[in-house]
């Protein structure tokens, strides 16, 4: 299972851990710790369970603990005064304090199809090769000439491209002009500190292997440009690397 949280990723079964600047190297015991706390970051988890998990029968003094969890927050920015990744519990052990997502809780995030697209093959394609081409593609047109229903195919079609799949975002319900965070983060399932502002909500974005789709923007073009500015700005180099954001404006 793939871990998101802030610009990093942990990913269990390759046993490998990613940030902004790319792959991380972990000691085997380093990267258990911090297995550990993320997969139980819903509560403290003991220096003794610690123990346990990552060593075994095996006897390890509680400074070679010591020494793994400072190492583990070295790798994620994290240390001993900034506690914003794991946060020490006084006399009870250690909890992984951070928002993070996984792929399955994203993959749920996009709208099934209502209607099958017919003759409009080219259309989808030449979609998708502006999409791994650039950072951000619109698709414009009047009304009712089908482009939600188009996104929504390329989207379906791009989806297994990226790692968190791929996130609609339905702007329609937001009042002229107003306030896209909402909407955003509610469609990407985002919580918490992520979810509390615009800028937050695009650096939740910015490093995510994630297809995003706005659509109907066109009452609300000034606060999507303000996320898509922040979030292609923070890390978001183009649809066609697959380790950063796509994004797509569903109309105009």
């Amino acid at each position: 299972m793939l871990f998101l949280f802030g610009e990093y990723q942990l990913d269990d079964q390759r046993l490998t851990l990613s940030g902004p600047a790319g792959p991380i190297h972990l000691e085997p015991q380093v990267f258990g710790v911090l297995h550990h706390l993320i997969v139980n970051r819903d509560r403290v988890v003991t220096k003794e369970e610690l123990l346990d998990r990552v060593w075994g029968s095996r006897f390890v003094s509680v400074s070679a603990l010591a020494s793994r969890v400072k190492a583990a927050r070295r790798a994620v920015g994290d240390d001993g005064q900034v506690q914003h990744v794991i946060k020490t519990m006084h006399g009870r052990g250690y909890r992984f304090v951070a928002e993070v997502t996984t792929p399955a809780k994203a993959g749920r995030r996009l709208v099934p199809l209502r209607n099958a697209l017919i003759g409009r093959d080219e259309d989808i394609k030449g979609v998708i090769e502006l999409i791994r081409e650039h950072a951000l593609v619109t698709v414009a047109g009047p009304g009712g000439v089908g482009k939600t229903t188009l996104a929504l195919a390329v989207a379906h079609q791009m989806y297994a491209e990226y790692a968190d799949g791929a996130v609609f975002a339905d702007l329609a319900p937001v009042p002229p002009g107003g306030d896209v965070t909402r909407a955003v983060a509610e469609a990407a399932g985002v919580e918490g500190e992520a979810s509390r502002s615009l800028e937050s909500v695009a650096d939740h974005f910015a490093h995510r292997p994630v297809l995003l789709v706005l659509d109907n923007c066109e009452h609300v073009l000034g606060r999507c440009a303000e996320l898509l500015d922040r979030m292609l700005s923070r890390g978001g180099r183009g649809a066609g690397h697959r380790h950063e954001s796509g994004a797509g404006a569903g109309t105009r």
